[in-house]
């Protein structure tokens, strides 16, 4: 009898201290509404010496901006909107071994709109790890003007599916801080060119570089 008390007794404090760690961690409960964004900056200068006759110089600026509103549908799970503006900056200057020098511009820009799904995973009250999926449309544009002050542009639109995980911190009781580390997409998309070519772009993509680093705030309430 003593030893039923005794089993009981422990199994009441595993489930007690079980219990307590839950009642610990981060919880979005149902009903909640989040508003949000992310911001991404991402600067690269790359200096490539083709030959000892040709040097070029590559200087790149990428600036992502998606803001996003969600519900959560269930505990720790939402369902909202997202969107995302991209614009990408380029100079490149080509120096020969005789001191001719050249230069080029590229500006790409893109929009984006998605239905999401995010899955939190709580780690303690404060700190959370999250998993989001989109599946949207997105439309781009690009100019590129070369060496001779040729002209080119295109146009790409598609469909995209993308997976994100991230990491999300509270500060305070409804306002997190957020970070998205790296992206797992597919893309297809159709382009078409200034002089009339057609290309078709289906890629699967796997990045987790600074290109993909996303900083945001979220309020929920």
């Amino acid at each position: 009898m003593r030893k039923f008390l005794l089993a009981t007794l422990m199994l009441t404090m595993v489930m007690t201290m079980a219990q307590a760690q839950d009642d610990d961690r981060l919880t979005i409960p149902k009903g909640t509404w989040i508003l949000g964004g992310n911001v991404s900056f991402f600067n690269n200068t790359s200096d490539t010496n083709f030959s000892d006759d040709f040097n070029s110089n590559l200087d790149r600026r990428n600036f992502t901006f998606s803001p996003r509103i969600g519900y959560a549908f269930s505990d720790n799970w939402t369902i909202g909107l997202v969107s995302e503006y991209f614009l990408q900056k380029g100079e490149n200057e080509s120096v020969t071994s005789d001191g001719v020098v050249s230069n080029g511009e590229v500006k790409s820009e893109s929009l984006s709109l998605a239905p999401y799904v995010r899955r939190y995973f709580a780690i303690n009250k404060n700190l959370a790890f999250f998993a989001q999926g989109e599946v949207g449309i997105l439309k781009s544009w690009s100019e590129n003007i070369d060496f001779e002050s040729d002209r080119f542009t295109s146009e790409q639109d598609g469909v995209f599916v993308n997976l994100r995980p991230g990491v999300l911190f509270f500060p305070a009781k409804n306002l997190a801080f957020e970070t998205s580390i790296g992206l797992l997409g597919y893309r297809a998309l159709d382009r078409e060119d200034s002089n009339g070519t057609t290309a078709e772009n289906r890629d699967f993509s796997f990045d987790f570089n600074s290109a993909n680093l996303l900083f945001g705030l979220s309020y929920f309430f």
